[in-house]
């Protein structure tokens, strides 16, 4: 999603909290709102939450996250992937950051890196059902391979759950405005 079609509201630190603890349990920084427009929020605020974050906890990788996912919605890819860098140097593991990395590098334009990025952190043996990798497969031209997650992902949720909105964004790399919005109102 592009950053202007996506709000992200961010919530502030107590003053009196003890390190990052109470920031880590109140759930996720970010929550998506469909409406309003990213004017609407305390963007140099929320960047010097993250700052802060970071220095009361350095090597908490989440933080790192956190604040690449803040540095991907403003744009600002550089700094994105600089900070996904360092989430994975805490922890090689964090799948979530390979996504971010691929977001940031579909912001600059080279979906090839995008791909190898999920390539990286996926094995082979799940590439067929990872929503983030067939929505890179599509962006990046590889038609077959995207289909390909689709229709796994498709059978994989008459199995077991799966979340609609995985499958729709495939769909939507696809560019295939129709089946995104069915999967899209199967999660709701």
């Amino acid at each position: 999603t592009a950053p202007s079609q996506l709000t992200v509201k961010v919530e502030g630190m107590d003053d009196d909290c003890e390190g990052i603890g109470s920031l880590c349990n109140s759930g996720s920084l970010f929550s998506y709102d469909a409406g309003g427009s990213n004017d609407d929020w305390d963007w140099a605020t929320a960047e010097r939450e993250y700052q802060r974050a970071l220095v009361l906890s350095p090597n908490y990788a989440t933080a790192h996250h956190w604040y690449a996912r803040y540095n991907l919605f403003r744009g600002r890819y550089d700094e994105a992937i600089q900070q996904v860098q360092r989430t994975l140097e805490i922890d090689l593991k964090f799948f979530r950051a390979y996504a971010t990395l691929a977001l940031a590098y579909e912001g600059q334009g080279d979906r090839s890196r995008a791909v190898a990025a999920l390539e990286k952190a996926v094995p082979p043996a799940g590439r067929t059902a990872n929503h983030w990798l067939g929505y890179m497969y599509a962006r990046s031209g590889r038609r077959d391979e995207a289909l390909a997650v689709a229709a796994r992902l498709e059978k994989l949720s008459r199995e077991r759950y799966i979340n609609p909105q995985s499958i729709a964004v495939v769909y939507l790399g696809l560019g295939d405005q129709d089946r995104t919005m069915v999967w899209l109102e199967k999660a709701y």
